[in-house]
């Protein structure tokens, strides 16, 4: 008996140490990278002019305006998804789309960056994307601004429809990239085990010794997950510089985040039904090699928005890698100007 339970104690051991020792690890490499980012001056990230707009529950969210405020080619907000913050839009992005005479926008959701935190979640104030929704409204409303084209990233295209749907006078055009009309359909491929597995082998390997230096390998391992197969290269020093950007000069990153945006996604159910009715110029951009948002999911819900285009993207994941970006922007510009 004594030999029996030993055996199992052995075996749940090497169980455990193979666990948190598979997936990507950091590499001598990597080490060396993160003690350079964090023994150098941190690049600025901040872009544009900041400011801080209120929405209607007195959330306070905080956006950068990049680029001249009164273009004449128009106005293009960005939201990003789940966790993400405003930082997360990389300058090798954004510039095609202000070098091509728009006034961009970037905000950090609820929850995120600079934005309030809900503290009080769970005990009355839950969220869901309309309230998001409002959050993405009041920073244009604040700019006075009454229309603008959309271009949302993974749950930030989740919002994005919400708000083309529900306030069909504000959007003129629509790019909603790496999301779902439905994430919880349960006709398409949802989260898988391996995916959720990996989360955890990260959480416990890295945010169970709080510190800086594991924030940065936490933010390079998710990175390299959310990449799946996909046929690029990472550019790890950016991810390093760029986390502690956000550790030292906002306010860091949320743990309860993902938790909180991801019941407003479960709450707030289909947008199949609305996607139906949408009359603006709309596309739909997916990575094959997406390991988060399958990318049955794009050709489900594109497929019913009238005349929306659908760009599938051979080698990308969940993710925007520089290497896709002229044919992204590119393909973002074309869809905006079908509005003139």
């Amino acid at each position: 008996m004594i030999l029996l339970i030993s055996l199992i104690l052995l075996f749940s051991v090497v169980y455990f140490l193979g666990f948190l020792h598979s997936g990507y690890m950091i590499s001598p490499e990597d080490e060396i990278a993160i003690n350079k980012v964090l023994s150098s001056p941190t690049p600025k990230f901040n872009l544009g002019v900041p400011n801080v707009a209120t929405s209607p529950d007195g959330t306070k969210i905080y956006y950068e305006s990049i680029g001249e405020p009164k273009s004449t080619k128009g106005n293009i907000l960005l939201i990003n998804g789940l966790g993400l913050s405003l930082l997360d839009w990389p300058p090798y992005f954004l510039s095609p789309l202000i070098n091509a005479g728009y006034h961009v926008i970037r905000m950090d959701n609820r929850d995120v960056g600079l934005s309030d935190w809900i503290t009080d979640w769970g005990k009355g104030r839950y969220y869901n994307l309309e309230h998001m929704s409002q959050d993405a409204l009041s920073v244009m409303d604040q700019l006075g601004i009454q229309s603008f084209h959309l271009v949302g990233l993974s749950m930030g295209g989740m919002i994005s429809q919400h708000i083309a749907i529900n306030y069909p006078k504000r959007v003129l055009s629509l790019c909603s990239i790496m999301s779902s009309g439905h994430f919880y359909d349960p006709e398409l491929t949802n989260l898988s085990p391996s995916f959720k597995k990996e989360i955890l082998r990260i959480l416990i390997r890295y945010n169970t010794i709080k510190s800086k230096k594991n924030t940065l390998k936490s933010q390079l391992c998710i990175q390299h997950l959310l990449k799946g197969k996909g046929s690029y290269v990472i550019d790890n020093e950016f991810v390093f510089a760029r986390s502690k950007y956000e550790i030292e000069n906002r306010k860091g990153f949320n743990p309860k985040a993902s938790r909180q945006q991801g019941v407003a996604i479960a709450k707030s159910g289909s947008r199949y039904k609305g996607l139906k009715e949408l009359s603006i110029p709309c596309l739909v951009i997916h990575g094959n090699d997406d390991p988060l948002i399958y990318v049955d999911h794009a050709h489900k819900y594109a497929g019913m928005i009238p005349e929306a285009s659908l760009m599938i993207i051979d080698g990308m994941g969940h993710d925007l890698p520089e290497r896709y970006t002229q044919s992204i922007t590119e393909a973002i510009l074309n869809n905006i100007n079908k509005t003139k």
